[in-house]
């Protein structure tokens, strides 16, 4: 009960900071 909303959790998070991650860089190099 306590492993599903841990992964489910933690692969949300991730992705959700990598997008913004890449978001970043991605407007600084195309400035």
């Amino acid at each position: 009960s306590a492993v599903p909303p841990v992964a489910l959790h933690a692969p949300a998070a991730p992705p959700q900071a990598q997008l913004r991650h890449a978001h970043e860089p991605a407007s600084k190099r195309r400035n």
